[in-house]
């Protein structure tokens, strides 16, 4: 069996989407492929203690950025109304950069993609992110370049998406990467959504 790791940060007011609708996708990869391939999936705080998410729901990670994380193939970002609070955080903008160093693929939904310039990791790169968050996207990281009309776009292992819904359709591209196109259609039909 092929088991692919992926680490979630999540942190005080980030989108639930963000989170739901990636591990939705990755989940249904397990039943689909008959337990042959499977997405492990860890989400680490930015502080101890549960999380409170911008709609109200909280969750207790499974990990915080301060403790042992297991080696993530993939990090994802999630955006959220709680993303501006990072971004004078040393502590975590340094987790990130330790984990863009060692992950094969990292990732921001929506207006996460501030905690990657943040980190310096978007200078020179093309980016995207929701529509709202454009124009201080790029009037704070001058050197990104900024493509506003796209669901997502890979730049090297630097991953970014437009707003919310978007992380599924990032997810989806994750799975025909480490799968097939076959698999990542199998979960969009699952989830009916477009592929």
């Amino acid at each position: 069996m092929r088991k692919i790791t992926i680490g979630i940060l999540v942190f005080p007011r980030f989108q639930l989407l963000d989170l739901a609708g990636p591990c939705d996708a990755f989940g249904e990869v397990k039943v689909l492929s008959n337990g042959e391939s499977e997405y492990e999936i860890f989400t680490v705080g930015t502080t101890r203690g549960p999380v409170q998410s911008s709609s109200g729901i909280t969750l207790t990670p499974d990990r915080t950025i301060f403790d042992p994380c297991p080696h993530f193939d993939t990090l994802i970002i999630p955006g959220g109304l709680g993303i501006f609070n990072l971004l004078e955080d040393s502590t975590v903008i340094d987790w990130i950069v330790k984990q863009g160093d060692e992950c094969r693929r990292i990732s921001a939904i929506c207006n996460g993609v501030f905690a990657l310039g943040a980190a310096g990791m978007i200078n020179g790169k093309t980016v995207t992110t929701h529509w709202m968050d454009v124009p201080r996207l790029a009037s704070m990281f001058k050197r990104a370049v900024i493509e506003p009309d796209r669901i997502f776009v890979k730049d090297g292992h630097i991953y970014t998406t437009a707003g919310v819904t978007a992380g599924i359709d990032l997810s989806l591209l994750f799975i025909e990467e480490d799968i097939d196109k076959k698999m990542a259609l199998d979960v969009a039909k699952y989830l009916i959504v477009y592929l």
